[in-house]
């Protein structure tokens, strides 16, 4: 253990001179989470996992268990056994119990059920858009408005779908973005979810140019969307 205290604060001083002893243990955090091999490296602790597992993002966990995976791997890649902690709240929580176990499957047949029964990826499209201006009514006005009327033109289509054996495309929201305001521009978004294979980008573009232009107010569509931050 003496060894590796002498590694991180070596790394705060020599690599880092001017940074505190906290940031050099968040460099050395990211630097062991991306792989990179440290041989002298015996014990790595994760601090409040529990804030990964709970953002809100339903690929949260998936985040969460492949972070902590690659975590636990850096500690005994030397000559010596590696030890590693993590504090948590939810002991029961699948994806600790699956780090902690070396069991992939506790995670993984847990988070697919749960996206299948709440209707998220791989079992529907889910589609992110975006708007952001600098005045908050603006922004929210316009995110409202593309909302409405996507939703008016799939109540519409509704039995189309139906016969055709197929789910109706759904709209969640419109609300504020968990970062709300960054950069001076407010920010607001609506999520699309839509059957597998149906064009779903064709409707939304039809939408925007029904709603058109506003000064400065800026939209960008996320089809199978990654990040919903």
């Amino acid at each position: 253990m003496a060894d590796a205290k002498d590694f991180l604060f070596e790394i705060g001083t020599e690599e880092m001179p001017s940074a505190p002893l906290n940031n050099a243990v968040k460099q050395l955090g990211t630097m062991i989470a991306k792989g990179l091999d440290f041989p002298e490296v015996t014990l790595v602790g994760v601090v409040n996992a529990d804030f990964a597992l709970k953002m809100p993002d339903f690929r949260a966990g998936e985040r969460a268990y492949d972070l902590l995976e690659q975590v636990a791997g850096r500690a005994g890649r030397g000559d010596r056994p590696g030890e590693v902690i993590i504090q948590t709240y939810l002991p029961e929580d699948p994806v600790i119990r699956a780090v902690a176990e070396h069991d992939r499957s506790i995670f993984t047949d847990y988070d697919l059920d749960q996206r299948r029964d709440a209707l998220y990826p791989p079992f529907v499209r889910l589609v992110n858009i975006l708007v952001w201006s600098a005045n908050r009514d603006d922004a929210q006005d316009y995110v409202g408005r593309i909302a409405k009327l996507l939703k008016r033109r799939w109540h519409a289509a509704a039995p189309d779908f139906l016969r055709a054996g197929s789910s109706v495309p759904q709209v969640l929201g419109p609300a504020s973005c968990v970062i709300e305001r960054a950069k001076d521009r407010y920010r607001f978004h609506l999520l699309v979810k839509s059957p597998v294979g149906y064009h779903v980008s064709d409707d939304i573009d039809a939408c925007l140019k029904e709603v058109g232009s506003v000064r400065g107010v800026s939209v960008s569509v996320d089809v199978d969307a990654y990040d919903l931050m």
